[in-house]
């Protein structure tokens, strides 16, 4: 694995730390470092961490094709960022349908929950998500450019 692509990992990871953060302060007024608070918080970016590390592997081959063009890897940021979306919309449906799964009329819920957790993240994390996805994307495919340059596989 390059630098770049872990290097990619780890900014995906921290920029879902830094959003869940950010909103956890915002509608909750408090975010605490104690037990209780660390456990919500870890409880609320699982998902989003668990998709923009999915989104991260998948999108990656593109994230190098663009290393290899000299406008830069932005370009993947925008299909990485909503890619990350839609993954997080997916986990939440699947967690709510298999906890609920003795109910018949959970399955037509779930479309309407599928795009209501889409639109909410895009809503909610999105304005804060997609740019820090762009300047990740951006950095390294940068970072990947200068690897290759180098000989480095």
């Amino acid at each position: 694995m390059s630098h770049a692509r872990l290097a990619l990992h780890l900014l995906m990871f921290g920029n879902t730390l830094l959003v869940c953060g950010v909103l956890l302060r915002i509608f909750s007024g408090r975010f605490a470092f104690d037990a209780p608070g660390l456990q919500g918080f870890l409880m609320l970016a699982l998902p989003p961490a668990l998709s923009a590390q999915i989104a991260t592997a998948l999108r990656w081959r593109r994230i190098e094709w663009w290393a290899r063009r000299p406008s830069g890897g932005w370009q993947a940021g925008i299909a990485l960022a909503l890619l990350t979306h839609v993954l997080f919309a997916v986990i939440m449906t699947v967690a709510a349908v298999v906890l609920k799964s003795s109910d018949s009329a959970l399955l037509p819920a779930a479309a309407g929950a599928f795009f209501l957790l889409l639109f909410g993240s895009l809503l909610l994390g999105g304005g804060l998500s997609v740019p820090l996805s762009l300047l990740s994307a951006h950095w390294a495919a940068s970072r990947r450019r200068k690897e290759l340059a180098h000989g480095v596989a």
